[in-house]
């Protein structure tokens, strides 16, 4: 065989994606559940979130305040789960710092840095009525349905197991 190399091309500089980045800057309302993602123009080396500080969430103007929570890795980008709702009607700034880098190994091109705004409290409690029934109508007893609570888009990683919110069986 003949010996060959593949070199990547660049031709613009490795970024935050704003359009594809949420909460986008300056967002309010967001529910305190929010679950946020950050995109990058091209695909990022995932080994430097080890390495150093590379992303902060934290209550706006709060010293020394940081959000605890898991990621989960995408080669574009990554998203954030808070280990626990946000606090309502808070400002949070979400930071990216460029200690991160592309596959080529090019650092951010800056930090980037946003604020958004929780609204109020968002998690209702409510009764579910009704029963099971096969097609002609007749009760199925000892039956039951899964029901998602549309409130919380996903669960609290602090809420696995151990909470009956979002998700709840009922049995007819």
């Amino acid at each position: 065989g003949i010996p060959f190399a593949v070199t990547e091309k660049t031709t613009s500089a490795f970024a935050v994606d704003f359009g594809r980045t949420a909460p986008g800057n300056g967002a309010v309302g967001m529910d305190t559940g929010t679950r946020l993602r950050v995109a990058f123009t091209r695909d990022f080396d995932p080994s430097f979130t080890s390495k150093s500080e590379f992303f902060r969430l934290s209550k706006t103007g709060v010293a020394d305040y940081r959000v605890a929570g898991s990621f989960s890795i995408f080669p574009d980008g990554f998203e954030f789960l808070p280990s626990e709702p946000l606090d309502p009607r808070t400002s949070y700034t979400l930071t990216i710092f460029p200690s991160l880098r592309d596959r080529a190994g090019n650092a951010l091109a800056a930090s980037y840095t946003s604020t958004f705004t929780t609204g109020g409290a968002s998690a209702t409690i409510g009764t579910l009525t009704g029963k099971v029934t096969d097609a002609d109508g007749a009760l199925l007893p000892g039956s039951y349905i899964h029901v998602y609570s549309p409130y919380a888009p996903v669960p609290y990683a602090s809420a696995v197991g151990s909470s009956p919110y979002p998700y709840r069986d009922y049995f007819s």
